[in-house]
């Protein structure tokens, strides 16, 4: 439901030209039916231009907005009528970078202010009448918003691609339906989300803390650890002081919640689930164990996510005291259709699209579903784009392929583990097999012994076992086979032989 935002009705009638009446109220009032339709919350802010006589205002739009606006904030700046497009233009100065609508007091300004507007090296949009009229009466406003700025600013400049950091809006996220679901309808549980870097771990987080926002029973709280203290950690999920010991806060969490449970995402678990596996806070696995019981007495779920650290203290130690602490949840590839919305979605509200439509799924099979990387070359075809281009094709892929973030984001998978030996193992397996499409855990352990490679058998499987969370190589019957297309073109163009001898060397 939209909010009123205590604007007057917006008008429905039309001229015989068939242009909607936006000249009768006054500059707040048609920036207030702007706020109405996008159901954007709009605030006075300071004036523009000579004598601060250009009134502004601001729209901070909802979550659902496709474009990434800083804040979720855009200027809309009311000229005045007199004033020429000069005055005006350098008037829009004073905001520095960043998208903002520019609403002229007449038809005739609007339409001078349309042609200054339209510039790949400005930010600001100035909608003529018909645009204005097609933004006032859009069934999907904030779609038409996002088509609208791609008509005057550089998409590459407003790109809905993520590449960076994990996902904070429900609308940029797409698939996992099967694990969420899994999360939210099984009974209270533990898990453990393990992947390798870049692979939507804390996306996937940060999703399930909004659904369960919505969710009265449950209180749910996310937090990333990294290299901090657990104690200060839940000491602030929990609003307490930030000396709060950790035997304080676990007797917090042990406090029952009337009509709530509670659930709790710590993410980048690997150092802490290390440092407790070696006594950090007092007996080996004190916290973690304390977790569990806190689980078993239905006081507190816990939901982890990491990495190698993660996975090989609490599945792979036989002893571990904790290996059936929780439910181990993989993240792999996206599924098919999410990787389509993932690339069509944003492109269409940017009024954009694929040619050949066959593009797409090239990039779906080159990227093996990984999220990262089709979020990378979608926003590498954008930087190509002029304000006039409304298409994406081949050679706009074919630099994206070739483009420096691609490669960086390619590169990052030689250090899997902190222990020397297994990250030198993981590097010499992938150079001695990556021209096998596809191989056993026997072919592994005979190409090494080919090469002189000491490794005993549990070494080489943890390595493969490594690759896989990583999404470097994929399990299928007992057979490997390479995950990423792009990854393993990449790594054969780098003269695997090389670096094999290399290696083996040192």
């Amino acid at each position: 439901m939209r909010q009123n935002n205590g604007a007057e009705a917006m008008p429905a009638q039309l001229t015989n030209k068939g242009r909607l009446i936006f000249d009768r109220g006054s500059g707040e009032t048609r920036v207030r039916w702007l706020a109405r339709q996008m159901s954007a919350q709009c605030r006075p802010a300071p004036g523009l231009g000579e004598a601060a006589d250009m009134a502004c205002f601001t729209l901070r739009l909802p979550d659902a907005f496709p474009l990434p606006l800083t804040g979720g904030i855009c200027p809309v700046a009311l000229p005045p009528a007199h004033w020429t497009d000069q005055q005006v233009l350098e008037g829009l100065n004073g905001l520095g970078a960043g998208v903002c609508l520019v609403i002229g007091a007449t038809p005739a300004q609007r339409a001078t202010l349309s042609r200054c507007c339209r510039s790949p090296e400005t930010w600001w949009v100035g909608p003529d009448d018909a645009e204005i009229s097609a933004l006032l009466l859009a069934t999907e406003p904030l779609d038409a918003l996002s088509r609208l700025i791609a008509r005057y600013v550089r998409v590459a400049r407003v790109s809905p691609y993520q590449t960076s950091n994990a996902v904070r809006r429900e609308r940029g996220f797409f698939g996992r339906a099967q694990i969420l679901s899994h999360i939210q309808h099984s009974p209270p549980a533990n898990y453990l989300l393990v992947g390798g870097r870049q692979l939507g771990k804390t996306s996937l987080l940060l999703e399930l803390e909004r659904r369960y926002a919505k969710d009265p029973a449950v209180e749910c709280c996310y937090c990333s650890i990294g290299f901090r203290p657990i104690a200060a950690l839940l000491a602030r999920v929990l609003g307490l002081p930030p000396e709060t010991d950790l035997q304080s806060a676990l007797r917090i969490l042990a406090e029952p919640i009337p009509g709530q449970r509670r659930l709790i995402l710590i993410d980048e678990a690997d150092n802490f689930v290390e440092q407790d596996a070696g006594g950090a806070h007092g007996a080996p696995y004190a916290c973690l164990n304390a977790f569990r019981s806190l689980s078993d007495e239905g006081h507190c779920d816990f939901i982890l996510a990491g990495f190698w650290g993660l996975y090989r203290r609490t599945i792979l130690e036989y002893h571990s005291p904790i290996s059936n602490f929780s439910e181990v949840l993989t993240l792999g590839a996206l599924e098919p259709e999410a990787c389509r919305a993932m690339i069509c979605e944003p492109l269409g509200a940017l009024d954009l699209r694929l040619v050949p439509e066959s593009l797409v799924d090239r990039i779906i099979e080159a990227t093996g579903q990984r999220a990262n990387l089709i979020a990378i070359l979608c926003n590498e075809m954008l930087k190509d784009l002029t304000l006039a281009s409304r298409e994406l094709t081949e050679v706009h892929l074919a630099r994206a392929m070739d483009s420096q973030s691609l490669r960086s984001a390619l590169d990052g998978w030689s250090e899997l583990t902190t222990d020397r030996v297994g990250a030198r193992l993981d590097r010499i397996l992938c150079y001695a097999l990556v021209e096998q499409d596809r191989f056993g855990f026997a072919d592994a352990l005979d190409r090494l012994a080919g090469l002189g490679v000491a490794a005993d058998a549990g070494q080489v499987m943890a390595s493969l076992t490594r690759l896989e969370l990583a999404f470097i190589i994929a399990r299928e019957a007992g057979r490997y086979r390479w995950q990423v297309p792009l990854w393993r073109e990449h790594l054969l163009a780098e003269e695997p032989a090389s670096l094999l001898e290399r290696e083996i060397s040192n």
